[in-house]
C-alpha cells in the first residue's frame, strides 16, 4: 500500500472510530491490513470468539505465512479443542481436530498424535504436560499472553501494532480546508453559499441563477449521513443559512477550534492548499441545543497546538515512507565469494542471514550482521552412481558446474540450490544455524535455471524449470515427482510462484520471450504471454503479493522492467531508466511494496512502483559490476556464452545482483570484485550486530592466516575434485588455485610474504656446525622442536613458561627457547654409525606419543633413546640392511614399523627385541599403486616420497620432489579423481574379516566382579514369563518390557535431589513400577492363541506418547498415560512377527506378519498403503533410514532387503556370508538397527554379527560367535559400542567401527550369584544417552538395568586401530 493510500485508511479509522462504527473500524482494519488492533483482539481471546479471531488474523497473515503465524493459528485452535474437551463436547472436539487441526499434523507429527490420543482421556489433565490447565478464564488470559508474544514477533504483523498519532478529527479538518480552497476558487464568491455534497467540487453560482442539484445526488442532505459537521450543518438543522465573509473557514467539528492554519509538515505530506486567514463567527440559537451554540473563535497559529487524540491503541510516531527510507549506506562488505555472485537471498525470519550462490559452484550462508560465514559447500554430487549417463560422462570429463538460483521456503527451513548441470540439491536449515544434506534431484536434463517452494494441497513442494523446456513439481520432502508441465519452445529461464483467492498457480517465462501459466494439475498451461522485447525475464510480486512486475533482458541487450494486468495478461506499464545493452540479464527486486530496484549499469536504479520515471540511484560507494559490451559482439544469446564461461566473465560481467530482505532494510549488492556490499537504513544498522560492525574497523581479509583463504576458514574441511587435477578445501572459502603455476586468477593472487615485518622469524639457539638438518619435527606437546642432523646428532629445544610472552609453554617465534641439556651432563644424542659416513646415510626419526623416548637411526643400528635424559636405551637391527625409515604404531609405541634399504617393511617390538609375526589384519599386502605423473610432465627416476596421514586416518599426504597428492587410504585413489567430493569428517571403518582381538599388547577388559559395575534389578511382581521385547523410552527416563505373557511394563525414574536430579534412568537410583490411577494394565490381544508360543512385537512412537504392540493376536494400541487400548489392528491370521515406526511420521507403521509379507500401514486412516513381498521365511526385522530413504527386512535365514519408501519398490537383497568351515543355523532371529549416521546397518543372528553399508549391501566388518549362540544386540547411545548378549549370560562390549571386542561382561558382575540357575538376557537395549548403559531382559523375566563403576568409568578401552 502507498504512503498516502495508507495514510488515508488511518484517517478514515480515526473518523470511524470518533463516530462509534466499531464493527465497520474493525472490518476494514482486516482488509486493509495495515494496523492490528490488539485491545481488540484481547476482547476477542477473552471472549472466545475462536472464529472471529481467526478472521481479523487472516487479514494480516495466513496459517502458513511463517513459523510464527503456523504457531499463532495452532494455539488459538489447540484451545478451542481444549475448551471442547473440558465441555465434555466430544463430537465438537472431533470436528475441531479433523477440521482445523489436521492441517498442523505435518509440522509436527507426533504432537498431533498426542492431541489426537486426548479424546481417550476422561479428563486431558491426566496428560502431565496439561495438568496445569485451569479454569476457561484463566486459560483464555494465558493464551493471549502466548499469542501477544508470537504476533509481535512475527514480521508480518509487528510492524502493524502500533497506529499513527494523529490530531483529533484529521479527516474532517482536511476536508473543509479542501472545501474552502475550492470556494476561494470560485470565479464569483458568493457571500452566502450553501454546500450539500462532497460528490461534486463546489461552484458558486450567479445569484440570478437557478442553482442545479447535481445529478449524482438524489437527497439534499445526503451529506449529512455521509460526514457532518461540514458547510450545511448549521442550515439543515436550524433552517437559517450560514453566511461567512470570504475567505472564512468552517469548522471541523462543534467544540473544536475553528480557525486552522497548516503547518509545513502538514503540507509536505498532503500537498494540499494552505488555509487562509480569516475570522467568522457563528449564528445565535438555543443554547440548550449543542449545534446552536454561540461561541467566539481564537485564531491558532499552527496546528501543532491541538492537542493530539490518540486512535483506540497505543499512539506512535509513524515514519513516511520515502527514497531517503531506502538502505543506501554500506554496513559492510563481505569478501571474495571466489567468483562472480549469481544469486541471493535473504532468510525470511532471520533477516540478517544470508544466502549466496556464485557462479563457480559455490554455495555460502553469511551473517551479514556478524560479518561470518555460517556455512560453505561447492558444487559436488551426493549420490554419483544414481545419476544419468550423461551427466557422470559430463563430471567425468571434470567440468564444474555454477550455481543459477538460491532461494529459501517460506518458513526458512530449508533451502534450495539450482545448478548448470540437472542437479537441485534441497538443504535443511536447524535453529542451530547447522545446515544438513536434505534431497538431491536429477531435476532437468542440461542446466536447472530456476526454483521455488510452493504449497499446493498444504504440501510443501518445490518447482524448478531448467534448458529442458519442462517445469516440475517435486515433493520437498521426499524428492518424489509430482507434476510436469510441458508446452515451452525454449528453455524455460525462471517460474513465479503465487496464490490469489486459494488459487495456487505458476507463471513460467522461457528465453524466447513466451510467459505461461499454469495450476498444480495435468491439464495444460492456462494462458500463454509475449514478454516485451521478448526478452528473458525473471517475475516478482509485491510483498502483498496484490502486483505483478519483471524485469529481463532479450538477446540484444535490451533491458525492460514492467508492471502486469494480471486480468488482461497485457503490460500496465513500462519503467524507463534501463540500460540497452547488457552483457547479462538484468536483475531486480521489489520491497515496502512501494519500490522496485534493479542492478544495472554499475548502479542501482530505483523507481516508485506508481510512477514509471526513474527516481533514484544509488551508487553503493562503487565497485559494483561494469557492463562492457562491445557493439561487435553483441549476437543472439551471447550473455548464455558468458555465464557459460567463467574466464570470459571476470573481464565481462553482468549487471549487479540485488536482494532486499524482507522488510526492506537491508540491501545485498554483488561487487565487480566478486563479493557483496549490505546496504542498510537506519532500522538496518539496529540488526544484531550490525551497527556494532559498522562502528568498528572491519579486519581485512586473510588477517590472521597466510593468505585470504585463512579469512572466513570455519573448521569444516572436505576436498573437492576440480578442474585439471585441482583440489582444495571446503576451509579455502575463497577461490580455487589456478592451473597456471605461480599466476592464480586474475582476480585473486597468491599471498606474497616478503617482508621481515610481514611474519615472526626466530632462529633456535645452537652451536652451528658444518652439517644439514636432515630431520625435524615438533614433540607431540608442541612445547619442543626435536632435530637430526647430517652429523647423526641429535638436538632438542624445549620452551619454558614464561610470564611476559608464554604462559602456556608452547613452541613460538616471539619467545626464545633453551638448546636442551640434561642435568647428568650428557651433552646430547648420537646415533650408532657403524662406521659408515653420517652423511651418505639416510637419517630417520621417530618420537612416542608421550615424547619420552626417540627412535632413530643415520645408517647405523636403530638406537632408542630417552628424551628426559639423553642416555641410549638400547640398540637394535644392525646393518646392513640400514634403516630408511621409522614409524610407530600410534596405539602401541612398542611397535615400530622400519623400512630399510632391502625394500623390505620390518614390525618390530621394541621391549621384547623380537620381529612381529603376527599383523593387525595379516600383515598382508592389500593394494599397491605407483604414483600418476601429470600429464606432459615426468617423473625423476628416484625420489624421496613421503606419506602422513590426516587426523580422520583415512586421507594420505603423499609428497615427492616434484608433486603433492591427497589419497583415499582405503582405495589408493587420489581424491581428484572422478569429481569425488569426500568430507574428512566422514570417514567409513576399513573392513576387517579378522575376529582376533589385535595385539598383545592391548588386552580385552574383563568385567568380573560385582565392584566393577552398577547393576539394579529393577521392582516387579515375578511371573514364570521371560522378556521378550525391551526398550528405553526416547526421552531416557523410563524402561519399557514385553513380557512372553503378552503384558507390558513401564519402569520411570522420578527426580531426585539427591541423586538423580535430571530423572534419567540409572543404576543408582530405583525406579518405580508405572500404573495410572485407573489400576489398569497394558496387556495385548491374543486372540485365544497361546502368547507364550507367539512372536511378541512392540514400537514406541518417537513422543513417548503410544505403543504398538502385539503378542499374536490383534495389533494393539495403547497410550502411555492412561495404558488404555486406544485401538487395534489387522486381526489374524496372519499374525504379526515385527513392528517398526516410521522415523519421521508416527502414523505410518511397516508391519511385518507371518506370511512373509510386510503392510505399510496408516494407523491414523486404518489404510495399507503398500504390501511388499519377497522373503522366503519368516520376517524377523525391520528398519528405516530417512537419509537413504528406504526400508531394511531381515528374516529367519537371514535374507537383508532393500526397499524404496519412494514407491515401495524391492532395490535388492543379500544373504549374510556364511563363514567357511562354519555351520549356521538354518533358522535364526535376524534383527537389523541402522547406526545414526543412517548408511551403516547393525545386522544380528544367533552366530555372527556384522555392519553392513546400506547403499550397497556390501559388509563391512564381521564377527563370528565361537562359544555360546548370541541373543541379542543394539548400538550404543552414540552408535560407537554394540552391546551383544549370549546365552551364557555374557555380555560382550564391541568398538563399532571395527568390531572389535573390548569389554567382557561376566554374569557374575551383574547378576546375583545362583549355580543352580541357568538365567541369560534375551533382550538387550541400550540408553539413548547414556552411552555405557544398557538394560538387559531375562530369560526368568526380571530386567536389570547395568553401567560401569566410577573406577571403570567406561567399558574398557579401544582396540589398536579403532576409530
Amino acid at each position: 500500500m502507498a504512503t498516502q493510500e495508507k495514510e488515508l485508511m488511518f484517517l478514515i479509522l480515526q473518523y470511524l472510530d470518533e463516530e462509534k462504527h466499531k464493527e465497520t473500524v474493525h472490518r476494514l482494519e482486516t482488509e486493509s491490513g495495515c494496523y492490528f488492533n490488539m485491545s481488540y483482539f484481547k476482547e476477542l481471546v477473552t471472549q472466545g470468539k475462536w472464529d472471529e479471531m481467526e478472521k481479523y488474523l487472516s487479514g494480516f497473515t495466513k496459517v502458513k505465512d511463517n513459523q510464527h503465524s503456523v504457531k499463532i493459528f495452532f494455539e488459538i485452535r489447540k484451545h478451542k479443542y481444549l475448551e471442547a474437551l473440558d465441555k465434555r463436547d466430544h463430537a465438537k472436539a472431533v470436528d475441531i481436530l479433523r477440521k482445523d487441526l489436521r492441517m498442523f499434523e505435518p509440522f509436527s507429527k507426533d504432537l498431533f498424535e498426542e492431541m489426537m490420543l486426548l479424546l481417550t482421556l476422561d479428563d486431558f489433565r491426566e496428560n502431565p504436560k496439561l495438568s496445569m490447565y485451569k479454569d476457561t478464564e484463566t486459560a483464555r488470559a494465558d493464551l493471549f499472553r502466548v499469542l501477544e508474544d508470537l504476533i509481535k514477533d512475527n514480521p508480518l504483523i509487528r510492524d502493524k501494532l502500533h497506529f499513527p498519532t494523529i490530531k483529533t478529527s484529521r479527516l474532517r479538518t482536511l476536508i473543509n480546508q479542501s472545501l474552502n480552497w475550492q470556494h476561494r476558487q470560485c470565479k464569483n464568491p458568493m457571500p452566502i453559499h450553501d454546500i450539500k455534497t462532497l460528490y461534486v467540487d463546489h461552484i458558486c453560482m450567479q445569484p440570478s441563477a437557478a442553482r442545479a442539484e447535481s445529478p449524482a445526488i438524489s437527497h439534499p442532505n445526503i451529506a449529512a449521513e455521509v460526514l457532518s459537521p461540514i458547510f450545511s450543518c448549521c442550515h439543515m438543522f436550524s433552517g437559517q443559512q450560514f453566511q461567512p465573509a470570504p475567505g472564512a473557514i468552517i469548522p471541523a467539528a462543534i467544540g473544536a477550534p475553528v480557525w486552522r492554519r497548516r503547518s509545513a509538515s502538514s503540507a509536505a505530506i498532503l500537498m494540499g492548499p494552505q488555509t487562509p486567514s480569516g475570522h467568522i463567527e457563528n449564528q445565535n440559537g438555543d443554547s440548550n441545543n449543542p449545534l446552536k451554540r454561540s461561541r467566539s473563535c481564537r485564531i491558532s497559529q499552527e496546528v501543532g497546538n491541538i492537542p493530539p487524540v490518540p486512535y483506540s491503541g497505543q499512539p506512535h510516531g509513524h515514519n513516511t515512507l520515502s527514497p531517503d527510507d531506502l538502505p543506501k549506506v554500506v554496513a559492510t562488505t563481505l569478501p571474495d565469494q571466489g567468483s562472480p555472485v549469481t544469486s541471493m537471498d535473504f532468510h525470511p525470519i532471520q533477516q540478517i542471514l544470508l544466502l549466496v550462490g556464485t557462479l563457480g559452484g559455490d554455495v555460502f550462508l553469511w551473517n551479514v550482521g556478524a560479518r561470518k560465514k555460517i556455512y560453505e559447500k561447492c558444487f559436488d554430487v551426493w549420490k554419483l552412481d544414481a545419476c544419468s549417463k550423461e551427466l557422470q560422462a559430463s563430471l567425468y570429463a571434470g567440468e564444474t558446474a555454477s550455481v543459477n538460483h538460491v532461494t529459501w521456503c517460506p518458513d526458512g527451513t530449508l533451502f534450495g540450490v539450482a545448478y548448470s548441470k540437472n542437479i537441485v540439491h534441497i538443504y535443511s536449515f536447524c535453529r542451530d544455524n547447522a545446515v544438513i544434506s536434505h534431497l538431491e534431484i536429477e531435476a532437468h536434463t542440461g542446466s536447472v535455471n530456476h526454483l521455488g517452494f510452493s504449497y499446493p494441497n498444504e504440501q510443501l513442494f518445490v518447482v524448478t524449470c531448467g534448458d529442458d523446456r519442462l517445469i516440475k513439481v517435486w515433493d520437498a520432502a521426499t524428492g518424489a515427482i509430482r507434476f510436469t508441465f510441458e508446452g515451452h519452445e525454449a528453455p524455460v529461464f525462471s517460474v513465479c510462484l503465487h496464490q490469489k483467492e486459494n488459487i495456487k498457480f505458476v507463471f513460467s517465462a522461457a528465453t524466447d520471450g513466451k510467459v505461461k501459466t499454469w495450476l498444480y494439475d495435468e491439464f495444460g498451461a492456462r494462458g500463454t504471454y509475449d514478454a516485451p522485447g521478448h526478452s528473458s525475464i525473471r517475475m516478482a510480486y509485491n510483498s502483498n503479493g496484490t502486483r505483478l512486475f519483471s524485469c529481463g533482458t532479450n538477446n540484444e541487450g535490451e533491458s525492460f522492467l514492467v508492471e502486469w494486468d494480471e486480468g488482461e495478461g497485457s503490460i500496465k506499464r513500462t519503467y524507463q531508466g534501463l540500460g540497452q545493452q547488457a552483457a547479462g540479464i538484468v536483475q531486480f527486486d521489489t520491497t515496502k511494496n512501494r519500490f522496485l530496484a534493479a542492478g544495472d549499469e554499475s548502479t542501482i536504479k530505483i523507481w516508485d512502483m506508481d510512477n514509471t520515471n526513474l527516481l533514484t540511484i544509488i551508487h553503493a560507494d562503487g565497485g559494483l559490476p561494469v557492463i562492457i559490451l562491445p557493439n561487435d559482439r553483441v549476437a543472439s544469446s551471447y550473455f548464455y556464452y558468458i555465464a557459460a564461461n567463467y574466464y570470459l566473465w571476470k573481464n565481462l560481467q553482468a549487471s549487479p545482483c540485488v536482494r532486499f530482505n524482507k522488510e526492506g532494510i537491508l540491501l545485498a549488492v554483488s561487487t565487480s570484485d566478486n563479493g557483496v556490499k549490505i546496504l542498510a537504513t537506519y532500522d538496518g544498522f539496529r540488526l544484531p550486530r550490525t551497527a556494532e560492525n559498522r562502528s568498528l574497523p572491519l579486519e581485512a581479509p586473510g588477517g590472521g592466516g597466510f593468505g585470504s583463504s585463512s579469512a572466513m576458514a570455519d573448521q569444516s574441511t572436505s576436498f573437492a575434485a576440480m578442474k585439471k587435477n585441482e583440489v582444495r578445501t571446503l576451509a579455502d572459502g575463497n577461490h580455487r588455485t589456478s592451473n597456471v603455476s605461480g599466476e592464480g586468477s586474475t582476480r585473486w593472487k597468491v599471498t606474497e610474504i616478503t617482508e621481515p615485518s610481514q611474519c615472526y622469524s626466530l632462529r633456535l639457539p645452537d652451536n652451528v656446525t658444518d652439517t644439514k638438518v636432515s630431520r625435524l619435527i615438533y614433540t607431540n606437546s608442541g612445547s619442543g622442536v626435536l632435530a637430526l642432523a647430517s652429523n647423526a646428532e641429535h638436538k632438542l629445544w624445549k620452551w619454558q613458561n614464561s610470564d611476559d610472552g608464554n604462559l602456556d609453554r608452547k613452541a613460538t617465534a616471539n619467545v626464545h627457547p633453551v638448546l636442551w641439556k640434561p642435568e647428568n651432563g650428557i651433552m646430547m644424542m648420537i646415533n650408532e654409525t657403524s662406521g659408515t659416513n653420517p652423511e651418505e646415510a639416510i637419517p630417520c626419526l621417530a618420537l612416542s606419543k608421550n615424547d619420552c623416548y626417540l627412535v632413530s637411526a643415520s645408517g647405523g643400528k636403530i638406537s632408542v633413546f630417552n628424551t628426559a635424559t639423553f642416555k641410549c636405551m638400547a640398540m637394535c637391527m644392525p646393518p646392513p640392511p640400514a634403516a630408511t625409515f621409522l614409524a610407530f604404531l600410534p596405539s602401541d609405541s612398542n611397535i615400530i614399523g622400519i623400512g630399510l634399504e632391502d625394500s623390505s617393511i620390518h614390525i618390530y617390538n621394541v621391549i621384547t627385541d623380537k620381529l612381529c609375526v603376527w599383523s593387525m589384519a595379516g600383515w598382508e599386502k592389500r593394494s599397491s599403486k605407483c604414483l600418476e605423473a601429470p600429464s606432459g610432465r615426468s617423473m625423476p627416476a628416484v625420489s624421496d616420497t613421503r606419506v602422513q596421514f590426516h587426523q580422520n586416518q583415512i586421507h594420505l599426504l603423499v609428497v615427492t620432489d616434484t608433486h603433492i597428492a591427497i589419497y583415499d587410504a582405503q582405495k589408493l585413489d587420489w581424491l581428484n579423481k572422478k569429481n569425488e567430493v569426500r568430507s574428512l569428517a566422514d570417514g567409513k571403518p576399513r573392513r576387517s574379516n579378522v575376529s582376533g582381538e589385535g595385539s598383545t599388547s592391548w588386552k580385552v577388559t574383563e568385567i568380573t566382579e560385582p565392584s566393577q559395575c552398577y547393576s539394579l534389578r529393577l521392582p516387579d511382581n515375578v511371573t514364570d514369563t521371560k522378556v521378550s521385547r525391551l526398550t528405553y523410552t526416547n526421552s531416557g527416563s523410563e524402561v519399557l518390557a514385553l513380557a512372553s505373557n503378552a503384558e507390558l511394563k513401564l519402569w520411570k525414574w522420578q527426580n531426585s535431589d539427591d541423586d538423580n536430579l535430571d530423572g534419567k534412568a540409572t543404576a543408582n537410583a530405583n525406579p518405580v513400577s508405572w500404573t495410572p490411577k485407573s489400576g489398569i494394565m497394558m496387556i495385548n490381544e491374543t486372540s485365544d492363541t497361546n502368547p507364550e508360543s507367539a512372536i511378541p512385537c512392540l514400537a514406541l512412537s518417537k513422543s513417548d506418547s503410544y505403543i504398538v504392540s502385539a503378542s499374536g493376536g490383534e495389533i494393539s494400541l495403547f497410550n502411555m498415560v492412561t495404558f488404555k487400548s486406544v485401538t487395534t489392528y489387522i486381526p489374524p491370521p496372519p499374525e504379526a512377527t515385527f513392528l517398526e515406526l516410521h522415523p519421521s511420521d508416527n502414523n505410518i507403521i511397516g508391519i511385518a506378519l507371518k506370511d512373509k509379507s510386510i503392510k505399510i500401514y496408516n494407523l491414523g486412516t486404518s489404510e495399507v498403503k503398500a504390501t511388499l513381498k519377497g522373503h522366503r521365511n519368516r520376517i524377523t526385522g525391520l528398519a528405516f533410514s530417512l537419509s537413504l530413504d528406504i526400508l531394511v527386512s531381515s528374516c529367519a535365514d537371514t535374507q537383508l532387503c532393500i526397499w524404496s519408501m519412494a514407491g515401495w519398490e524391492k532395490q535388492s537383497s543379500t544373504y549374510m556370508d556364511k563363514p567357511r568351515g562354519r555351520l549356521m543355523p538354518p533358522v535364526s532371529d535376524t534383527r537389523v538397527q541402522f547406526h545414526q549416521n543412517q548408511i551403516h546397518l547393525l545386522v544380528i543372528c544367533e552366530k555372527q554379527i556384522a555392519i553392513y553399508d546400506a547403499q550397497k549391501l556390501d559388509w563391512l566388518s564381521r564377527w563370528f560367535d565361537n562359544t555360546g549362540g548370541i541373543t541379542s544386540g543394539a548400538y550404543s547411545g552414540d552408535c560407537q559400542s554394540i552391546f551383544v548378549s549370549f546365552e551364557d549370560g555374557t555380555v560382550y562390549v564391541f568398538t563399532a567401527s571395527n568390531l572389535r571386542l573390548r569389554c567382557r561382561i561376566n554374569p557374575t558382575a551383574y547378576l546375583p550369584s545362583n549355580p543352580r540357575s541357568s538365567v541369560y538376557p534375551l533382550v538387550i537395549a541400550a540408553h539413548p544417552s547414556e552411552i555405557n548403559q544398557f538394560a538387559v531382559g531375562l530369560s526368568n523375566g526380571r530386567v536389570y538395568v547395568v553401567e560401569p563403576s566410577e573406577s571403570e568409568g567406561r567399558w574398557g578401552t579401544s582396540p589398536p586401530g579403532s576409530t
